[in-house]
């Protein structure tokens, strides 16, 4: 009867620490779950900034393609002003050429020809209110293509400043040196 006994409270000890290990595992398994939770929110809290990242990244080469778009339609306008001051330029030229021809033309010409002296004066007033017209053309002209090359500087150092976004397209590269090479 004693061995039953002793058999039968060392049994109840055996119980009593399977019991105990058993809350033990069973707390071990619930600290794991809720690690488990957290590592699983921390992941889903990185996959949003990720994404986040990847929206902004994109948006940013948007950018930078709109304003390489907007950079080559004011290099076309630049462009087309500098041809057009050019064309300008030579038409000054040719009315002072033919300015000066008419005032030693009048200078040698005798007094005693007034009428085709009066014709002839009305002649040099004309070409010299042409001549200030196309000074003041010119001016204007010049005022457009410096406010043009202000803002291909503006948008030249937003390039250099974040050349890395330019992607390496070669459309953007050949950009960037158009651009350098205006300056």
């Amino acid at each position: 009867d004693e061995m039953a006994q002793a058999e039968a409270l060392r049994t109840i000890a055996l119980l009593g620490e399977r019991g105990n290990l058993s809350q033990q595992s069973e707390g071990r398994v619930a600290e794991l779950e809720s690690q488990l939770r957290s590592e699983r929110a921390s992941r889903q809290e990185f996959e949003t900034q990720v994404t986040h990242e990847q929206n902004r990244k994109e948006a940013a080469q948007q950018q930078v393609l709109c304003l390489e778009y907007e950079l080559d339609g004011k290099e076309a306008a630049l462009q087309v002003a500098e041809r057009t001051l050019e064309r300008r330029d030579a038409d000054l030229q040719q009315a002072q050429f033919q300015l000066r021809a008419l005032q030693e033309s009048l200078s040698s010409a005798s007094v005693g020809h007034s009428t085709a002296h009066l014709s002839d004066d009305v002649r040099c007033k004309a070409l010299k209110a042409q001549l200030i017209e196309r000074e003041q053309q010119l001016e204007l002209k010049d005022q457009h293509i410096s406010r043009l090359l202000n803002v291909l500087r503006q948008h030249r150092s937003i390039f250099e400043g974040d050349e890395a976004t330019v992607c390496g397209s070669e459309r953007a590269a050949l950009t960037y040196s158009n651009l350098a090479s205006l300056s």
